[in-house]
């Protein structure tokens, strides 16, 4: 199956020219733990499980959350179009609900943002993230919509690594700082 082309069959909001950047992201920073906020049809959904496919991590899991009122979508929506481009061998939970209704968050190493477009709507989403253990947080919509786009601006960059994507309607990209260690190797010293 070539999975570019299979996949275009999938609906997407605004996430074609994106994904490819949060593949790659899943590749390297290798989360066995991911959420992905607003699914829609579950187009990137499937380049999320893509990726921890591919990473072939052992406890893998990626969590779904959709109250699927947008356009009439459904849990099944996602089911099918992981088993359609072969992409649906990773642990996948579906919840089917707002994430302001989750009571439980579990451990999350990742999280894909693209629910509640208020700026309310991110703050809460990645405040909780962050709480579950996030070190990667991607915001969609940073460029379209005033919530994510006022958020990213109003971010700490103190404790965040922010790249952001202006093309289409916008990606934040947050990376947790963490301390740098020591230099290895020093000006002057020989190297071997």
């Amino acid at each position: 199956m070539n999975f570019e082309k299979t996949i275009q069959a999938i609906p997407q909001l605004h996430t074609h020219n994106h994904a490819h950047i949060i593949h790659g992201l899943v590749r390297w920073l290798k989360p066995t733990q991911v959420m992905e906020i607003g699914a829609y049809m579950g187009y990137m959904t499937c380049w999320l499980a893509r990726g921890m496919q591919e990473n072939g991590l052992p406890g893998s899991h990626l969590y779904v959350v959709d109250d699927f009122s947008l356009h009439e979508g459904n849990p099944a929506n996602i089911t099918n179009a992981l088993a359609y481009v072969e992409c649906n061998h990773v642990k996948t939970t579906i919840m089917p609900m707002r994430s302001q209704d989750i009571e439980l968050w579990p451990r999350i190493d990742m999280a894909f943002i693209d629910g509640d477009h208020s700026y309310e709507g991110v703050k809460h989403d990645f405040d909780k993230c962050v709480a579950a253990g996030a070190y990667c947080l991607i915001i969609h919509d940073t460029v379209g919509w005033h919530g994510p786009r006022r958020f990213i601006e109003e971010l700490d960059r103190a404790e965040w690594h922010v790249l952001e994507v202006n093309f289409d309607s916008g990606l934040g990209i947050c990376i947790k700082k963490f301390p740098k260690h020591e230099c290895t190797y020093k000006e002057g010293a020989a190297v071997l």
